[in-house]
């Protein structure tokens, strides 16, 4: 009497029946000539948006490139004159921005030699506009290379902070098109750079340095240019 098998089918047995199997299915699809579809017009309208941003993505991979190419050059022919001369240093803006349609973004202009703080320090701030009150606030991440604040607004148009250590993977994306106004203006001895929507459809948006370019700050929301340098100037980084 043969000997009872542990499994009713062998590995071969089961290889050769998925097999047949997976011919039956296949013969029974459609031919691929046969298989034309015309998608509705609310499934089309539904996925541009997708379709949308994976280009965006593709494009924004091949400006990021170019940017970076674009970096290299800056500081290849700027590091001698800005490690020599401080106060050009302190002007130099820590970051290189790329457009891209309703985007722009920033890149880490993080060198080399620069010497980083070990984390981001965490912020308070000594003034809000009318209407405003400090939100949640903290360190969302394990290491404190980032604080982060939540400034919550009366009629529901928050605007929210950031500050974050310049490491060489940092990029940032905000909201911008041809009608902001993009200015270089100073916070304490500070630069940054002012991204302005004269008609306040879009949100404003300040980015700018602190601790010689080591850490990167960034404040965005519905509010004016004066009221967002004014919160800018009012923050106080505590080590």
């Amino acid at each position: 009497m043969a000997p009872e098998r542990e499994f009713p089918f062998t590995e071969e047995e089961l290889r050769r029946a998925a097999g047949e199997v997976t011919d039956a299915l296949l013969a029974d699809l459609p031919a691929p000539e046969d298989c034309a579809h015309s998608f509705s017009p609310d499934f089309e309208e539904a996925m541009a948006p997708l379709l949308r941003r994976q280009r965006l993505r593709q494009e924004r991979r091949e400006h990021l490139r170019r940017a970076a190419c674009v970096l290299l050059a800056l500081l290849l022919g700027g590091g001698v004159w800005l490690a020599s001369d401080q106060q050009a240093r302190a002007g130099f803006l820590a970051w290189v921005r790329e457009s891209l349609e309703n985007a722009v973004y920033l890149i880490s202009g993080h060198r080399a030699e620069d010497v980083l703080p070990e984390t981001a320090p965490s912020c308070r701030f000594t003034w809000l506009p009318e209407g405003y009150r400090l939100g949640d606030s903290g360190f969302p991440e394990a290491g404190h290379h980032r604080f982060t604040a939540a400034l919550t607004a009366e009629d529901g148009q928050d605007a929210f902070f950031s500050c974050e250590i310049n490491r060489a993977d940092w990029a940032l994306s905000l909201d911008y098109d041809e009608s902001y106004q993009v200015r270089t203006v100073s916070v304490g001895e500070e630069s940054g750079e002012l991204y302005l929507c004269p008609d306040g459809s879009r949100p404003t948006s300040l980015v700018w340095q602190a601790e010689d370019g080591g850490l990167v700050l960034c404040l965005t929301g519905y509010l004016s240019g004066e009221e967002i340098l004014a919160v800018a100037r009012s923050v106080v980084l505590e080590r």
